[in-house]
């Protein structure tokens, strides 16, 4: 016979979601954790990149000030990055030309953003692994060669075209 423990907690009986949050079928499905500390990563990334492109619009909008980067006041020499702020701004705006004159880089990374978020929801309603071979491609040595040749390439545009 075995003993019960008055000083137990008692049971949970609503598994990791409070009551009333119970995930339906549809949302268990890109969200199989079950837990709200841990949400799908290629939500956070899009999530965060269309945070950018709101504050990038709300920037251009109303005409606020940018610090200038600190490597090209320091040197004369812009990073692999300058002029992405002004690309988000140009992306926001749906200027995608002036976007990828800006900073080809920003744009491309962007798109891979959007490619992930894509592949992630196409997992999910077909049950698919594109998200899988996506992320294959840039976790292995090849993959991580072609970006780094990417982003030197970026850098030596903006070198010759950033005034």
């Amino acid at each position: 016979m075995s003993k019960v423990n008055p000083h137990a907690p008692a049971p949970d009986t609503h598994g990791p979601w409070p009551p009333f949050a119970q995930p339906t079928a549809f949302v268990s499905r890109w969200w199989p954790s079950r837990s709200l500390r841990h949400p799908p990563i290629p939500l956070l990334v899009t999530a965060s990149l269309a945070g950018l492109l709101g504050i990038a619009g709300l920037v251009s909008r109303w005409q606020l000030p940018l610090p200038a980067c600190g490597l090209k006041q320091l040197t004369g020499i812009p990073c692999p990055f300058c002029g992405g702020t002004r690309s988000m701004m140009a992306a926001a705006r749906l200027d995608f030309t002036a976007a990828m004159t800006s900073n080809p880089f920003v744009m491309f990374a962007s798109l891979l953003v959007l490619l992930w978020f894509l592949a992630w929801l196409l997992d999910g309603l077909l049950r698919t692994r594109s998200q899988e071979r996506i992320q294959q491609l840039f976790t292995r040595p090849a993959g991580l060669v072609c970006l780094g040749a990417l982003i030197l390439a970026n850098w030596i545009y903006l070198f010759f075209t950033l005034p």
